[in-house]
């Protein structure tokens, strides 16, 4: 009977040690930390790494965040926000991204139109989320059947302070699979240019 006992509370122990992923992702906040965390597919999900490579002679980092303003006395900017999760060798490395082409203020943004991320400032608002592997590169994107939304809390553009929540739906045009991006959160710093 002494062992039943000991083994029941060795598997409620076991159980009860499994860790919410929502907590090991960093706190929302409003103060240009340079943070992100979401779940993918209800797994932690952090930026991490560098990508190895070199734009205008600096390291890629992690999280790279720009609003362009637009020069044609039209509101706003296109924003781009985007953050990197490069392993070490052997592990498949992805990243996150978000485009909203003209971006003036706080609010949610919808991601539900067709976009196609090779075609730079001609796209709606989407979301994206990458895998990269040896076997190819695998590209999910929002659109009418996957949608979601990115919510901004705090858009300060003479600070450069952009904070907010995101979650969506992706999916990947050549197999039909989804992924689900959920319990997004950012603070980050960007560049205006």
């Amino acid at each position: 009977m002494k062992s039943f006992y000991a083994l029941s509370i060795g598997l409620l122990l076991a159980v009860g040690c499994k860790k919410d992923p929502i907590k090991t992702l960093p706190k929302p906040t409003q103060e240009g930390k340079n943070t992100m965390g979401c779940l993918v597919d209800g797994k932690a999900w952090t930026p991490e790494g560098s990508s190895g490579g070199l734009v205008g002679g600096a390291a890629v980092e992690p999280i790279f965040a720009r609003w362009r303003r637009n020069h044609n006395g039209s509101m706003g900017g296109q924003f781009t926000l985007s953050f990197q999760q490069r392993k070490k060798k052997k592990e498949i490395d992805s990243d996150l991204s978000f485009y909203v082409p003209a971006l003036s203020q706080t609010g949610t943004v919808s991601l539900d139109q067709t976009a196609n991320p090779f075609l730079g400032g001609a796209n709606p608002a989407y979301g994206s989320y990458t895998l990269y592997a040896e076997t190819g590169d695998q590209y999910y994107l929002t659109g009418p059947q996957s949608t979601g939304t990115l919510t901004l809390t705090r858009f300060d553009t003479v600070a450069c302070i952009a904070a907010g929540s995101f979650s969506f739906s992706a999916r990947y045009a050549a197999s039909g699979q989804t992924v689900q991006v959920t319990e997004g959160r950012f603070d980050v710093r960007f560049t205006k240019q």
